[in-house]
């Protein structure tokens, strides 16, 4: 009896008390199973040994493309884990391949912490990418169909680099989250476009931009993807646009014109710093352009609680948020920020029905303008204009002002919370439902800000100067899963 049930337990197990690691470097000549025994690269990207539990480690500097043979089983204890916080990646194009794997983890070990109020996080560094020459990719999944795929804690260091080269090549993967990761003058954070790219989040991050003057170099560039959520990002798009060539925007969707296509639904991109700072080009730039959206059954798109940034670096000729389509549109909460530019500030395009509520648009000098709402008004109230020319009662709407100064702790300096005696306090509609009830702290940093509760009192824009309680952005968000 002793006997049977001790068989049982090893059945019992959980899958991780079976787990195995293993170890990689360039050119390892070992058994894979210790540090001191490493597997090359190339021996490992035809291992059929790793699976779900399992860890695989990478040291040193990599010049081969890392491709796994293997996926994980599940999630939870059965993700393949792929540690590659002690490995610099260089040379190969593309530097990872998933390659049609699922369940697998690629973890370079950075991560975000709160920095200084009116500056960036801290950034504790993971894996980095070396230099990449025009054309490359750092993630790839060869057009091969992945799901259930998280990238999280890389680093690029680029400095001044006009290559036309992307950190992730998307096609085609669903259930993807890209997390904490750390990228500097690229041209493109992620592309595709496919209906095989779904429940897809973009989650603390940090991109700042290169200015390559050939190519279209938008920062998040999807068609027909469904099921997306951007989150707690800093954007900054410094790529100089052109009428004939490019049209380079921060965060961009469209319906592709496959033969397999679909609107773009579902859409929440909340608690982001979003920047444009472009000098010079033609004025085909923008923060926002979402084309071609839809409901499908649930909502067409979900903005709210973001920093839309224009600095005084822009030419006065580029545009800010262009959002069209059919389908529904929440708006809430936004302080948008235009010094010189953008021109076009927040455009919503009929033929969807906008609700507008507790939004914030300022510029340190007069004259300004921007604001086109054609979209049906479902609801349009509580919003502050400041040194633009006046947007009309209708936009601004009930409980609403005009010209009226919003009093932020220090706008030169980039921090747009309030001061106590501002009109935004208290300023908001608190009836819009608890999925907005959160605001960004006082003294909070991008990317990953810190989020409070709005209490019973909501300030209009995306702070909240007296939240009962604070916590990490991550606690507030929803994830999206297929069943």
């Amino acid at each position: 009896m002793r006997k049977l049930l001790s068989i049982l337990s090893v059945f019992l197990l959980p899958l991780s008390a079976f787990a195995t690691n293993y170890y990689v470097t360039q050119s390892g000549t070992g058994t894979g199973t210790s540090s001191s025994s490493p597997w090359s690269v190339a021996t490992y990207n035809a291992s059929t040994k790793p699976t779900g539990g399992d860890t695989v480690y990478f040291s040193g500097t990599i010049t081969s493309t890392i491709a796994p043979n293997t996926g994980g089983t599940g999630n939870g204890a059965g993700r393949l884990i792929l540690d590659l916080s002690s490995a610099t990646l260089t040379t190969a194009n593309p530097r990872i391949n998933c390659n049609g794997k699922n369940y697998v983890t690629f973890d370079g070990g950075g991560s975000w912490s709160q920095g200084q109020s009116g500056g960036d996080s801290v950034y504790a560094a993971g894996c980095t990418f070396g230099p990449l020459s025009s054309g490359q990719n750092c993630f790839t999944f060869n057009n091969s169909q992945s799901h259930d795929v998280t990238i999280q804690g890389f680093q690029s260091t680029l400095s001044a680099s006009n290559a036309y080269c992307a950190f992730i090549f998307g096609k085609d993967c669903y259930n993807l989250l890209v997390t904490n990761n750390n990228i500097n003058n690229m041209s493109n954070m992620y592309y595709t476009d496919s209906l095989n790219n779904h429940d897809i989040t973009f989650r603390d991050n940090y991109f700042n931009s290169s200015n390559e003057l050939v190519h279209q170099n938008d920062i998040i560039s999807v068609g027909d993807v469904y099921n997306m959520t951007i989150e707690g990002n800093k954007f900054i798009q410094h790529a100089v646009g052109n009428t004939v060539t490019r049209h380079n925007d921060i965060i961009q969707n469209y319906r592709s014109g496959s033969s397999s296509n679909g609107s773009p639904y579902n859409w929440t991109i909340r608690y982001n710093w979003l920047e444009l700072d472009v000098v010079g080009g033609t004025g085909d730039t923008s923060q926002l352009m979402l084309e071609a959206m839809a409901n499908n059954g649930g909502f067409a798109l979900k903005l709210y609680g973001n920093v839309f940034h224009g600095t005084a670096a822009d030419t006065g000729s580029n545009n800010g948020a262009n959002v069209g389509g059919s389908g529904t549109y929440y708006c809430y909460n936004n302080t948008i920020i235009r010094e010189n530019g953008p021109n076009n500030v927040m455009t919503f395009s009929s033929p969807g029905t906008l609700y507008a509520k507790n939004n914030v648009g300022w510029s340190p000098s007069s004259g300004w303008d921007g604001i086109n709402w054609t979209m049906t008004n479902g609801g349009w109230s509580h919003n502050f204009f400041y040194n633009w020319e006046t947007p009309g009662a209708i936009l601004s709407g009930l409980l609403g002002l005009l010209n009226a100064d919003p009093l932020f702790v220090d706008p030169t300096r980039g921090n747009y919370s309030t001061k106590s005696s501002s009109p935004l306090r208290g300023a908001g509609d608190n009836t819009i439902g608890s999925e907005y009830a959160q605001g960004v702290a006082v003294g909070a940093t991008w990317p990953n800000p810190t989020l409070v509760s709005r209490g019973s009192s909501w300030d209009a824009g995306a702070f909240q100067s007296s939240g009962s309680s604070s916590q990490a952005p991550s606690n507030a968000k929803i994830s999206v899963t297929v069943p």
